[in-house]
C-alpha cells in the first residue's frame, strides 16, 4: 500500500513540474511572453 501511494505522489509531482505552454512545438515556462500573449499557470496562452 505504501508503494502505491509513493508511486501516485511521484506521478502527480512529475506532472506538475512539466506545466507550461506549448507554442509551435516548444514548451515555455509560466510567465513567458510571446507577442501579445503570456503563458498562464494553467498551461494556456492568455492576452497580456
Amino acid at each position: 500500500m505504501k508503494q502505491l501511494l509513493l508511486i501516485a505522489l511521484l506521478t502527480l509531482f512529475a506532472a506538475e513540474v512539466s506545466a507550461g505552454c506549448r507554442f509551435e512545438g516548444e514548451e515555455y515556462p509560466v510567465g513567458t511572453i510571446k507577442g501579445p500573449l503570456i503563458c498562464g499557470s494553467d498551461g494556456y496562452w492568455r492576452p497580456k
